[in-house]
């Protein structure tokens, strides 16, 4: 009766979860949306390398005619204008001996001292700005030990022998301090058709302040249809201070109607709290970085395949191509010509690849650039039946396996929901997520019994991938939500999924062999069994997520399965764990003492398909779709295994049982 109960509740909770699943996946079909772009320092470093051959106009209309849609923009420094021959740093030494300044007339206060070359240039008026905002700043936070009530300080401009110059008080270590972006610039990336892509800096100051000069700087570029903004730096501006200075700059940011753009696997301190300060979950594209370097194309084909990936399988819409490896390292440039020709054309090729390969529901966005996607949000009732299914499968998993606990396990559960209830805290919420994953693995083997017949040997398969399924189920719907889609928030606890249903599975079918394996005599070839195994199971940990180790000639099988199926399915699940598995069932239908040990392999299998849908950032059809061959394939292998364990049994055996015995 209880199991019957049970199960009645649980497909229950899943027919009231369906216009909730429904809406998740209309929710990632309606935005196939994506987006190009290069850093605007490496095109010109391509023009400079190129100006005696190529002229810039064409150059971006190369780029642009390729496919790529919008230009990264960082803010000036004092160092940029130094390059650009509108000013140049000088001493004060040389402004007394080649100037005839008297030293009297020097400032009492340490400051720069900057040489005009162009006096009506527009970003001197944003030097002053810039420093003049800074140093008001500077003397609000300042102790009056050492500055007066009558200094002054701003920037001064003055006048020696026809030669104009500035001085900026206290500014020695402002050098690399963002005063703005070039509007010049920026006017002609709007005439060939691009959109700027902002990239504030964490050298940004005093952020906190609402009238800071970026602010305006921000605001303006709106006006040339900037939608999105990617941070420069291992950290938002603002970061290391008061948390005011993230939540004021991403309230501006969400005012100007501006998204966030997280960069995929370079996670930047003070990003999640900006985005969560000001509930901006819904304002989160998704981008990847990806540097094709100086290698004259060679690895374009694998480039592209990454990022039409990305887009596929993991909800990013936005590629950031670096046409040079490194900008960090000043001396990686084009040193001839050939070489920036070669970075054009890899770029406009990478450019037209992933157009090419970008399946046909996607959409390069010519006018509308990388989507965002609807507000997904998870009702109340909807994340308290995941956690009364998460309780009820628990209870059966116990009532095959602990009886005389069932009752306690589940109250302790029903308490910690009910803690969760009374403090909101995500991690009591997370911990059932794990526990459906872990549970549902598991309970997918153990609820076999026997098998009686091939017939029942596929519904025995098909009712533990049920089982899993159901899990998988009560993850994403307790894990649910617009956060999870876009990656600002995420299910914790891969790895243990990953390998706790094997190890607690692995227990309990070997529970009655537990004493003899400790009271058996231990040999040198059992230390290097255990060895293999425990190597092994290292080996297959470290695999999963996204930096796992990578075999040779891999990653070249995945992308020929993923060029048949759209999708690939997880090599633990079709050549391990539902093959064994597969054969484990037929062993035992065969009444084979050793189908424990290869029914074992089904928690490996099960678990890594909990795995897949923990991945909430990935769409759930892409998900079900992986699962979906993951079972087939595997139940395909397995029927190989099969034939093999036949033919040894019956043929080779035999015939060496005949021949040697």
């Amino acid at each position: 009766m209880f199991k019957k109960i049970s199960w009645g509740l649980l497909v229950l909770i899943v027919l009231l979860a369906l216009p909730a699943t429904w809406d998740r996946v209309q929710t990632e079909e309606a935005n196939p949306y994506y987006e190009i772009g290069v850093p605007d320092e490496q095109i010109e470093d391509m023009a400079d390398a190129l100006q005696s051959f190529q002229d810039e106009e064409d150059i971006l209309d190369e780029l642009r005619a390729s496919g790529v849609r919008s230009v990264a923009v960082e803010s000036l420094t004092l160092s940029d204008l130094e390059d650009k021959d509108i000013i140049d740093e000088i001493d004060e030494v040389d402004l007394v001996a080649d100037y005839g300044m008297e030293e009297e007339e020097l400032p009492e206060h340490p400051g720069l001292f900057l040489k005009i070359h162009e006096p009506e240039h527009e970003l001197l008026e944003q030097v002053e700005t810039a420093f003049n905002f800074h140093l008001e700043q500077f003397v609000e936070e300042a102790e009056t030990t050492f500055i007066d009530e009558d200094d002054s300080f701003s920037v001064t401009s003055f006048s020696r022998e026809d030669q104009e110059f500035y001085y900026l008080p206290y500014a020695e270590r402002l050098l690399s301090m963002p005063i703005g972006y070039d509007w010049e610039r920026i006017e002609q990336l709007a005439d060939h058709g691009f959109k700027p892509l902002p990239r504030p800096s964490d050298d940004l100051h005093y952020v906190e302040d609402p009238t800071h000069y970026m602010y305006g700087e921000l605001e303006r570029m709106t006006e040339y249809d900037a939608q999105q903004v990617m941070f420069l730096g291992s950290e938002v501006p603002g970061y290391g201070g008061e948390l005011e200075g993230m939540r004021v700059f991403a309230e501006n940011l969400r005012d100007m109607g501006y998204h966030f753009m997280p960069i995929e696997f370079s996670d930047q301190n003070g990003l999640s709290y900006m985005i969560r300060s000001q509930d901006m979950d819904d304002r989160v594209i998704r981008s990847i970085s990806r540097t094709i370097g100086k290698d004259g194309g060679n690895e374009l084909a694998e480039h592209a395949t990454v990022l039409t990936r990305a887009a596929k399988e993991r909800n990013i819409r936005y590629f950031h191509v670096n046409p040079l490896i490194d900008r960090n390292d000043f001396s990686e440039t084009y040193y001839t010509p050939q070489e920036a020709q070669q970075g054009l054309e890899d770029t406009t090729a990478l450019a037209e690849m992933i157009h090419t390969d970008m399946p046909a529901s996607f959409s390069g966005g010519e006018d509308i650039g990388a989507g965002t996607f609807a507000e997904l949000h998870q009702p109340t009732w909807l994340k308290a039946l995941t956690i009364l299914g998460t309780i009820v499968l628990s209870g059966l998993l116990l009532h095959d396996t602990f009886p005389r606990i069932k009752w306690a396990g589940m109250a302790g559960l029903a308490l910690i929901a009910a803690a969760y209830a009374v403090t909101g805290m995500d991690l009591l919420l997370k911990g059932f997520a794990l526990l459906a994953g872990v549970v549902a693995a598991i309970y997918a083997v153990l609820s076999v019994r026997e098998v009686q017949s091939w017939k029942h040997l596929f519904l025995v398969y098909i009712r533990s991938a049920a089982i899993t399924l159901l899990g998988a189920w009560l993850i994403i719907h307790m894990l649910y939500g617009h956060e999870f889609i876009v990656h600002t928030d995420q299910f914790t606890g891969v790895k243990v999924l990953a390998g706790l249903p094997f190890a607690v599975g692995g227990l309990y079918i070997f529970r009655h062999r537990v004493l003899w394996l400790l009271r058996l005599q231990v040999r040198y070839w059992h230390l290097v069994l255990l060895g293999i195994a425990g190597g092994l199971l290292f080996f297959y940990l470290m695999r999963t997520g996204n930096e796992g180790v990578v075999l040779p000639y891999e990653a070249e099988i995945r992308q020929g399965l993923e060029t048949i199926l759209y999708v690939r399915p997880r090599t633990t699940e079709f050549l391990i764990g539902m093959p064994f598995f597969t054969l484990g069932l037929y062993m035992m239908m065969k009444k084979d003492w050793l189908a424990p040990f290869f029914l074992v392999f089904g928690l490996l299998g099960f678990a890594s398909m909990v795995g897949t849908f923990t991945h909430l950032h990935t769409p759930l059809i892409i998900s079900g779709l992986r699962m979906f061959y993951g079972l087939v394939i595997g139940l395909g292998v397995g029927m190989v295994f099969i034939g093999i364990y036949r033919l040894i049994r019956y043929s080779v055996c035999p015939w060496i049982k005949k021949r040697w015995f």
